[in-house]
């Protein structure tokens, strides 16, 4: 193969395109936001969640800071 790196390029546009977007069909989860906001603030290290309902992401959210060097 003389551009192997053209094939790795355009699987990862396919992988990508196949992906569904889990916010556009998401659940509120007003209790959850409020039991992790309140114990997390936005300057703390952080957590992340996801709501798994029969296989599917039915929600997820970050909570805090994803990186306390930057």
């Amino acid at each position: 193969m003389k551009y192997p790196h053209i094939f790795l390029i355009a699987f990862i546009f396919w992988l990508l395109a196949s992906c569904k977007n889990p916010k556009s069909s998401q659940t509120s989860y007003p209790e959850v936001d409020a039991l992790f906001t309140e114990r997390i603030a936005k300057d703390e290290p952080g957590c992340a969640l996801a709501i798994i309902r029969d296989g599917e992401i039915t929600y997820q959210k970050g909570y805090g800071m994803a990186n306390l060097d930057y």
